[in-house]
């Protein structure tokens, strides 16, 4: 997973001699100084950052600025900052509770994520059924376990927050235990001729094989992958009769399935090709497939309902081939991606809302790694001014600024990609950001 504007050359003042008056040089520009001081004065601060609070009063603004969108993006910076994943789940709560938002929609299996639910609703524990679902990264963090005791609350109530997912990926046990019997049940009630197919037995091992993620590892032949390729093709041909009949509801979810399954499949095969790195091609039909999938889902299963989105923000900002790094001499460049939010927007536009993140210093890493400091944002950047502006958390809305913030839509040097100086019109990209003074890491869940 790839996770992570005219430069603005902003030069340190040195201090000099005192004038008649006896004033000091300020220690930046002035231009510099106007920014911070309108950060403080418009951007909002965050009072709690864990959930717990039944007071949601310096969330309100954020509300306000979500306005009637119905569909609201979190992201995060690298999968591995815990902070962030206690705002996210004091944000849900907050959505939940006093918006209206009633979906979590997560980058995690669109199959898995639908099983887990039907499991959540028929008694199972979210924490069981999330852990057989969501990916690892989340859920074997003990940062994220206040989302799946939520999850579980809302179950249990008469008001609950339904789950769904959006990858293309297989992205927990669910689908490697019961994707495949979960397809021959559709086909077999709805009397298809295919698991009678004297390749079917082959098709249904090799499913099963991309399931567990096999196929990473050991890729069929291609001889064998166009085998697997014809019997898909027909298996979508007769569920794709069966959702344009009507005949079976479960039959639009699974058009999704097979056709992710489909580029999933493509993605093993490029992914071998490349040597077992991930290249361009891939992250596009990913991110691709997956705006296809929450697409559906907001049209389809919840089109009059309102959604939440846990993803990370590379995969939910626009236009991200506008945005550069600080410092090119890497050659990294974002020329020719596509992200799943520039493919959703075009559709869906001010309906979504999308919120980064970003950290003026700290410790990050993901539960099942070393943690790593995080440096000090550097002066001019957007991290840095807010720090100068005394705020420890705060939420900026890119999308209505007040007067004297049309500096925001010029370049500015920001990190909410993988705490990366990148330079970009940041309201491009991100309806809003939400700033953290310090991050702290994943930590292992506590059993």
């Amino acid at each position: 997973m790839i996770e992570r504007l005219v430069l603005l050359t902003l030069l340190m003042i040195a201090t000099v001699g005192c004038d008649a008056a006896n004033e000091a040089t300020p220690p930046y520009p002035n231009e510099l100084a106007e920014h911070v001081e309108w950060l403080r004065s418009n951007a909002t601060p965050i009072m709690h950052i864990a959930p717990g609070s039944a007071d949601f009063a310096d969330l309100q603004p954020v509300g306000r600025a979500i306005g009637d969108a119905r569909i609201v993006l979190l992201g995060e910076q690298s999968h591995g900052d815990g902070t962030v994943f206690l705002m996210k789940a004091r944000l849900i709560e907050y959505l939940h509770r006093e918006l209206g938002f009633d979906v979590l929609a997560f980058e995690s299996g669109l199959y898995d994520m639908d099983l887990a639910w039907r499991r959540i609703v028929v008694g199972e524990a979210a924490g069981t059924a999330m852990r057989r679902a969501v990916f690892s990264i989340w859920t074997g963090s003990q940062e994220f376990k206040p989302t799946i005791d939520y999850v579980e609350r809302a179950a249990r109530s008469g008001n609950p927050l339904e789950l769904a997912g959006f990858d293309l990926q297989f992205t927990g046990t669910a689908s490697r235990d019961s994707l495949v019997t979960d397809l021959e049940g559709l086909l077999a009630r709805n009397a298809s001729l295919l698991p009678a197919d004297p390749g079917w037995q082959e098709f249904r091992a090799m499913l099963s094989g991309a399931t567990s993620g096999s196929w990473y590892t050991t890729l069929p032949s291609e001889p064998e992958r166009t085998r697997f390729g014809e019997m898909l093709a027909k298996v979508q041909a007769d569920v794709l009769v069966l959702a344009q009949q009507g005949s079976d509801t479960k039959a639009p979810f699974w058009v999704e399935v097979l056709a992710s399954t489909a580029d999933q499949v493509a993605n093993f095969v490029d992914y071998a090709a490349n040597g077992g790195q991930l290249s361009r091609p891939f992250s596009v039909r990913r991110d691709t497939r997956m705006a296809r999938n929450l697409l559906w889902l907001a049209n389809d299963p919840f089109r009059n309902r309102k959604i939440i989105v846990w993803a990370a923000t590379y995969h939910i900002v626009r236009d991200i081939e506008a945005i550069r790094l600080e410092n090119p001499s890497s050659g990294f460049s974002y020329e020719g991606v596509v992200t799943m939010g520039e493919v959703a927007a075009e559709q869906l536009g001010n309906d979504m809302y999308m919120i980064g993140f970003t950290a003026f210093e700290g410790i990050v890493g993901p539960w099942f790694e070393t943690p790593r400091p995080l440096s000090r944002a550097s002066m001019p950047s957007l991290e840095w001014m807010f720090n100068e502006a005394d705020l420890a958390d705060a939420f900026l809305d890119f999308r209505d600024l007040n007067s004297g913030g049309e500096w925001l839509r010029s370049n500015n040097i920001a990190r909410p990609l993988g705490y990366v100086n990148m330079i970009a019109v940041w309201p491009r990209h991100l309806d809003a950001v939400i700033y953290n003074r310090e991050m702290r890491p994943s930590t292992p869940a506590i059993p």
